[in-house]
């Protein structure tokens, strides 16, 4: 069986320990430039048999050590953001936090990917504008009031 090398490791740990994609996995360790490139990549990682051990090893070394699966980590946050439970504080829960609610929905990002490095599309619309554009001409509601926005404004 090959050897894994430095990135190999991280690559696998980052999908088993971080539950990063493949594809953003290889995007942050071999950032190769552009999705493309990071898909392709990603797949060709997967089938190699050294990789698929390593992932093997690491998934069964996560059962043995009784953890948290990715799943439950990611439901638990769920509630969290959705106040279906509270914080602790010994002898009543409180709501959380906005912060702590934050902090949840970044670690959920994470954990799903979603903060994985994208191209960059330089020059292009913003987000904001990209957003409005969708949206066209529709009425919007502004901080609870009835006012119209429009691109005209």
């Amino acid at each position: 069986m090959k050897k894994l090398s430095e990135k190999d490791d991280e690559f696998c740990k980052m999908i088993v320990w971080e539950n990063f994609s493949p594809k953003a996995a290889y995007a942050v360790v071999w950032n190769p430039g552009d999705d493309a490139s990071a898909s392709a990549g990603a797949s060709r990682k997967m089938r190699e048999p050294h990789i698929q051990e390593e992932l093997r090893r690491l998934r069964a070394e996560l059962d043995e050590a009784d953890a948290m699966s990715a799943k439950e980590k990611r439901r638990y946050l769920a509630k969290l953001v959705r106040g279906e439970i509270g914080v602790d504080l010994g002898l009543f829960e409180s709501a959380p936090t906005v912060q702590e609610v934050m902090t949840a929905i970044k670690i959920d990002n994470e954990m799903a990917g979603h903060n994985a490095p994208s191209e960059l599309n330089v020059g292009g619309p913003s987000l904001v504008d990209a957003i409005f554009g969708l949206l066209g001409d529709q009425g919007l509601k502004v901080g609870g009031s009835s006012e119209k926005v429009t691109d005209d404004e």
